[in-house]
Parts: structure tokens; C-alpha cells; sequence
């Protein structure tokens, strides 16, 4: 899955494409207002969850911002692990460009001062 070039470019800086073997939509749209998405989920994605969201408002990672401080969400508990970790999904650190995407995630996060 390709970055949203719309992103803080701190996030996607280096991130070509982010991998998952099976991911969950999060909603980006909250009570609280629109969040930022980081990866739309790809073209022609489908609810399967039951709940009948609609796949215009889902995303495989969101970024928040709540009061003072920002979140960022992402639908793959996967993605920070290594290929030989089976649960609660397989890790792909290793995939395209999870890694870097972490990583940038942490250090936006960590520089945050809004």
C-alpha cells in the first residue's frame, strides 16, 4: 500500500509501499473530526467486519489529533513483528517499507510538541 502523498511528509519521508498479510480498516472519520490518513487501504477494499462501514471512510493507518496530543493508529498487529512471530498475526518488519514507517511514526510522535 502507497503513503497518502498528503501526509506530514516526516511520516512517509522513505516509505515507498507498506505490506501487510491481512490488516483492519480504521475509521477516519471520529465524533471528534477527520483524522489524517497516513496508507489508504487499497482500491476496491471491502467491510467484511459486519458492521457496514463504508471503505471511503477507512484507512490502514490514521493520524489523530486529540487536545494537545496526536495518535497514530494502524490496522496490522503484524507490522512490528519479526517474520517468525505468528500471533496475533504474521510479523512483517522485514516487508517494504514497515520498518522505515515505524520508525518515522515514533519520531514524529516523539517530536510532537502541538
Amino acid at each position: 500500500m502507497a503513503p497518502n502523498l498528503g501526509a506530514p511528509p516526516a511520516i512517509i519521508d522513505g516509505v515507498a509501499a507498506v505490506e501487510a498479510w491481512d490488516s483492519g480498516g480504521i475509521v477516519s472519520v471520529m465524533s471528534h473530526g477527520r483524522g489524517t490518513v497516513l496508507v489508504p487501504l487499497p482500491e476496491g477494499s471491502t467491510d467484511t467486519s459486519g458492521l457496514g462501514h463504508s471503505t471511503k471512510d477507512l484507512a490502514f493507518a490514521v493520524l489523530y489529533t486529540l487536545g494537545k496530543g496526536k495518535i497514530i493508529v494502524i490496522g496490522h498487529s503484524g507490522i512490528t513483528g519479526n517474520k517468525d512471530t505468528p500471533e496475533p498475526s504474521w510479523g512483517q518488519i522485514e516487508s517494504g517499507d514497515n520498518l522505515r514507517f515505524l520508525m518515522n511514526c515514533v519520531a514524529y510522535l516523539a517530536g510532537s510538541t502541538s
